[in-house]
This record gives C-alpha cells, structure tokens and sequence, in this order.
C-alpha cells in the first residue's frame, strides 16, 4: 500500500503553502489526491506525488545566444558538480524512503483505531488486509 501524505506534510514537502494544494486541487492543477470520510479527509498517495513532479521536470536542452544561434547547454559543467549531484539525490532519496514509511505506519494506525471505532471504510481496509 503506498504511503498517505496530509496536506501539512505535502506542503511542508514542496515548500508551498496549504492553500496552494487547495488551490491546485480546486483547478485540477496540483497532485492526484484521495478523498477519505467525505469532503473533509484529503491525502496525497506518495506515488502520484512523485509523478506529479515527474511530470515537471525540466531538463534544458537548448538555449538561445545573444545573437539568436542555437546552441547546446551543458547540464554539469565539471565531474564535480556531478558527483555532488548525485550524493544529495541518494541523500534525498533515503530521507523520502524514511517519512514515507513513517507515514505509512501512522496511517496504518489511525486506520486501525478507525476500524476499532467502527468505521466501515476502515473495516473493510482490515479486513482486506490493507493495513
């Protein structure tokens, strides 16, 4: 099962504020989200955030010069510059890896205490063996 996000920590994560995502929800512009217990539970799954900003990468590939030629842009100018690169992309990868299993675990725990309240929806995930 793939890691919930609340709207705080997806914020907290892109650095936006809360009533961005709300914003973006509202025009279809921001990440796949789920609704849970009606209107008011929104979640964002790990994956879809993921492709969400995928789906934004930009990569320049071209630029123009001062007299309006085409040219090739490097993307790293020095072994350096790449080698550093790739430390912080590892390094952001395993911090991601750890708050999503950490938020996996509290979602798994908030469903589980819904469940014992007698949430169906929470029941039905249990007895899946969802979470």
């Amino acid at each position: 099962m793939d890691a919930l996000l609340t709207e705080l920590e997806l914020s907290e994560f892109l650095a936006v504020a809360q009533s961005t995502l709300r914003r973006w929800r509202a025009a279809g512009a921001g990440p796949k989200f789920v609704r849970i217990a009606g209107q008011r539970l929104v979640r964002y799954r790990s994956q879809d955030v993921a492709e969400f900003l995928q789906d934004r990468v930009v990569q320049p590939t071209q630029v123009h010069s001062a007299n309006g030629n085409v040219r090739s842009e490097m993307r790293c100018l020095s072994k350096h510059h790449t080698e550093r690169q790739r430390l912080h992309d590892q390094a952001v990868a395993r911090a991601r890896s750890r708050m999503h299993a950490k938020v996996q675990d509290e979602t798994d725990q908030c469903l589980r205490e819904l469940a014992d309240e007698g949430d169906p929806i929470a029941q039905a995930y249990l007895e899946m063996g969802l979470i």
